[in-house]
């Protein structure tokens, strides 16, 4: 299992960052969390667990966590419950609950009131959009439940709502992207009157579910590591994606979009750079082939190298680098170093959210609904994108 120092070793840092962010904002996040009513929606994930953890240090009256993921939200539990972040005076309840589910609703409106909602549900991954049936799971999950929870929960009262976003929404080229980009807007634009801020950050290293994290899989099953060629992506760790969401809930303003800033000293690093560092912690050197090579040998762990597969970028939503700001973002001062914020015009959406939803609801009863459709109804909501669908995914390659 990597540790800390090897993650950030592999990642091209030698400290986390944004501890100095936390450190000099600590004591307003302390007298914001402690005594408060918190809710995590997604907390069991990678994103979701780090902040939740973070967040337990500062003493909330209740923290109440949400999560389809079952197994992994008892691990949550446990870490939390044997770990020396939770308050003895905390009460700490687990949910399980899908917010594209009914129940969700009868959830949000059991009398239930919070002073600060995170929401780090999202469908992340550019290959859900290959076929229409994942990706109106994803606009589902990614758009309308995101607003949904702004709607059931401020019949209880006000609340600070933080809904994650990715960098993906900056200048999107993939419907994932879009989607999230569609999210802030609808959003931050609420009718409810409810404070929302966001955060995009960068590639999250060793993830669940990320690229990083399949090659501790591959090694283990004594397999080639497969990486894109040519891509550049920032990367942090799982702890600093937690501390970014953090800020971003308590100090961010309303329509407040958190991201590391030129002082984060993140760089765009070549995934061919990452996976040496990775091999070289393990002790191996890389040895490359290209996609398709009939003499790719299978990896040997007494040896000296271990066999790295090169894939070209050919498919449907790849961006060959990544950023923060996309195009009429802008930043606005704030008393952070290694963050900016990007403060969002709070115009809405060219179509109502409800007539959104209407339309959304029709195509995916429609036995007739193409991929097509879809991507024409979030480009009617007035959000641009650079899209081409050049008919292969993620799916079709190692």
């Amino acid at each position: 299992m990597l540790s800390k120092t090897d993650i950030l070793s592999i990642i091209g840092r030698k400290k986390q960052l944004f501890t100095q962010e936390l450190n000099s904002h600590r004591e307003v996040i302390s007298n914001s969390i402690s005594g408060a009513r918190v809710l995590i929606i997604g907390a069991a994930g990678s994103i979701g667990s780090a902040t939740t953890i973070q967040l337990a240090d500062f003493g909330p009256k209740q923290l109440h966590l949400l999560d389809i993921n079952e197994n992994e939200m008892a691990d949550l539990v446990r870490r939390l419950r044997v770990g020396e972040h939770l308050q003895q005076y905390t009460e700490l309840r687990s949910f399980i609950i899908d917010v594209n589910d009914p129940m969700f609703e009868v959830f949000c409106r059991d009398g239930r009131g919070y002073d600060f909602v995170f929401n780090l549900s999202a469908m992340k991954h550019v290959r859900s959009e290959s076929n229409l049936y994942s990706l109106a799971r994803l606009i589902e999950t990614n758009i309308i439940s995101t607003i949904r929870i702004i709607k059931y929960l401020s019949s209880s009262g006000p609340f600070k709502y933080f809904c994650v976003s990715t960098d993906k929404a900056a200048n999107p080229v993939n419907l994932m992207g879009m989607s999230k980009l569609v999210m802030e807007n609808y959003a931050f634009s609420n009718e409810f009157g409810i404070p929302v801020s966001s955060a995009r950050f960068a590639n999250v290293a060793f993830s669940s579910g990320s690229l990083l994290e399949s090659f501790d899989r591959r090694i283990r099953e004594r397999r080639p590591l497969v990486i894109p060629q040519g891509i550049k992506r920032y990367f942090i760790s799982e702890e600093e994606a937690g501390s970014i969401c953090l800020l971003s809930c308590i100090i961010a303003p309303h329509r407040g979009i958190l991201v590391p800033s030129e002082n984060s000293g993140l760089q765009l690093i070549a995934f061919e750079h990452i996976v040496e560092a990775y091999l070289d912690v393990l002790g191996f050197s890389p040895e490359i082939f290209e996609a398709g090579s009939n003499s790719i040998p299978v990896p040997d762990p007494d040896g000296a190298t271990w066999p790295v597969v090169l894939s070209a970028v050919d498919t449907t939503g790849e961006k060959p680098f990544e950023e923060f700001m996309g195009a009429g973002d802008a930043l606005v001062e704030s008393s952070f170093r290694e963050l900016s914020i990007i403060l969002k015009d709070g115009c809405p959406p060219l179509m109502a959210l409800g007539e959104f939803e209407r339309r959304f609801f029709a195509l995916r009863a429609s036995a007739h609904a193409a991929k097509s459709d879809y991507v024409s109804l979030l480009t009617k909501t007035g959000a641009t994108i650079d899209y081409a669908d050049v008919g292969k995914y993620l799916d079709d390659k190692m």
